[in-house]
């Protein structure tokens, strides 16, 4: 699991990564975490690398019809 901390994000806080399972958790600052499946390391890697962490994630992840997301209670723990 690799963890990344958002320092330049408005709206995200914290970015978790799977790379076996292809999982992605976001930390919004509204408290809110989503699970996302089906997640390319690819695109983990243009997101958390992005200008814009925010925009990049809305174009590459939560817009995208293919990746079900899941509201779910807390951040995996990271090992």
């Amino acid at each position: 699991m690799r963890f990344v901390t958002i320092d330049d994000s408005s709206h995200i806080l914290n970015v978790a990564y799977d790379v076996e399972k292809q999982v992605m958790y976001v930390q919004f600052a509204s408290g809110s975490i989503y699970r996302y499946d089906s997640v390319h390391a690819d695109v983990f890697g243009q997101v958390v690398s992005a200008d814009s962490v925010g925009i990049a994630f809305n174009e590459l992840v939560k817009f995208n019809s293919r990746i079900p997301f899941t509201l779910v209670k807390e951040m995996p723990v990271v090992s």
